[in-house]
């Protein structure tokens, strides 16, 4: 491929990276990880099933689940601003090797990312009776290109008094912690499984 035109595609991957993480588009991402949460669990299902819901605490209605979305990134992590910035980065460019550059890929284990999940969890604050209704639905958007390195990993004891309990990672993979009798049965169907059957786009 011609390097300008390669340089190109990705500065329009890039711009639609920083549409789609701006502040106008929240409603859009919320659906879109329930859409990727669905789709790698296998779920056959119409776009028009996904109902956002402005009410706290749920987001996002999909058939019998009340889904909460949590994101899970950097404490401190603009990342808007992150995507602007590698978009003005990529505009500048002239040259592939520019952007071939040693780069490292950390790792992280699944207990790092739970214990981060975990935190999230316990600042939110929602009405006790609302809670065994709800199933929170992460997405974990932290940086580690390396993947994950050890899948082994402790469960909350406060996670069982949810609904369910899953993650979706921007990767592909995802991951169902935990779920209550009361849960919709395809998510109660997978808990505990780790499937990963797409890449994400962003």
């Amino acid at each position: 491929m011609d390097g300008k035109k390669y340089i190109n595609e990705l500065i329009n991957e890039k711009n639609e990276a920083v549409d789609f993480y701006s502040p106008k588009r929240k409603k859009d991402r919320e659906l879109w990880v329930v859409e990727e949460f669905l789709k790698n669990l296998g779920i056959n299902f119409s776009k028009t099933e996904l109902k956002y819901n402005l009410e706290e605490p749920i987001d996002v209605i999909f058939r019998d689940a009340n889904f909460q979305i949590k994101e899970i990134q950097e404490k401190g992590r603009k990342r808007h601003k992150e995507f602007k910035n590698d978009l003005k980065k990529l505009q500048c460019t002239k040259r592939l090797s520019e952007l071939f550059k040693p780069t490292d890929f950390p790792q992280m284990t699944l207990q790092e990312i739970v214990n981060r999940m975990k935190e999230e969890l316990q600042s939110y604050i929602i009405d006790p009776t609302e809670v065994e209704k709800t199933d929170i639905l992460f997405y974990e958007n932290l940086k580690h290109g390396g993947g994950i390195s050890n899948f082994v990993y402790a469960l909350p004891d406060e996670w069982k008094n949810w609904r369910s309990v899953s993650m979706v990672w921007n990767g592909g993979l995802c991951l169902i912690f935990c779920a209550r009798e009361n849960a919709p049965d395809f998510i109660k169907l997978n808990v505990g499984k780790i499937i990963q059957n797409r890449e994400s786009p962003f």
